[in-house]
């Protein structure tokens, strides 16, 4: 399981004891919405910083694929379409990206 913190971490925990087994920081601010593809080998992650970032699952380990920056202000949530092959970000600023 995945969850996004208000110190802009994602922190990775294994669900059978809650124990964080790994963090990645990639955001300056709170992490506010994630969202996964069907597969569950890759998750997007956006908030405060309204920086959208990806990962994916490759060899036993999640890896940086991707970041990008589509809106001006806080991303409220995120959603898979289409089969997991479009994500649309949704926020403060009412655009729809």
């Amino acid at each position: 399981m995945i969850a996004g913190c208000s110190d802009g971490q994602m922190r990775l925990f294994e669900t059978k004891f809650g124990t964080v087994m790994r963090s990645y920081r990639r955001h300056e601010a709170d992490v506010l919405a994630l969202a996964y593809n069907n597969k569950n080998d890759i998750f997007y992650a956006s908030g405060a910083d309204s920086k959208i970032v990806a990962y994916k699952y490759v060899r036993d380990e999640w890896v940086l694929v991707g970041e990008e920056r589509g809106q001006s202000h806080d991303v409220k949530t995120l959603l898979l379409i289409n089969e997991g092959s479009t994500l649309l970000s949704g926020g403060v600023t009412t655009d729809i990206c």
